[in-house]
């Protein structure tokens, strides 16, 4: 039974858990850089919310809380497409989840067309 065409589908992309080439390696998160924009114009307070998760196994649950993951709420615009966000995370595995924000328009969709993750490695534990 199909959905009624008044109830907004939330916009939510997780990716999958990322190792960089280094799985024994501890990989530090420092930025997010997001190439974004609302699907819709004009757009007001439309904001999404990008967070980060480390994980020092596979075999952890993906958990968006806690000491492992962080998140910033930002607000986007379509005159400025690209958005870093520092998102300070640890772990041999990264993930990452885009939602829009509770705050925001749940009718609002955006469009990701590419995004960077900047990280440096450490060692191994």
């Amino acid at each position: 039974m199909p959905l009624p065409a008044t109830l907004p589908v939330p916009c939510v992309i997780e990716t999958k858990d990322f190792d960089f080439g280094a799985p024994e390696r501890i990989k530090y998160l420092q930025t997010v850089v997001l190439w974004i924009r609302p699907d819709q114009y004009p757009v007001s307070n439309y904001k999404i919310v990008v967070r980060a998760l480390g994980r020092l196994s596979l075999n952890q649950p993906v958990q968006w809380t806690g000491t492992n993951a962080t998140s910033r709420s930002i607000e986007i615009d379509s005159l400025q497409p690209i958005v870093k966000v520092n998102l300070p995370v640890a772990g041999r595995y990264i993930r990452l989840r885009i939602e829009n924000d509770e705050s925001a328009d749940p009718a609002c969709r955006w469009l990701l067309s590419g995004y960077e993750l900047h990280a440096r490695l450490g060692g191994s534990t």
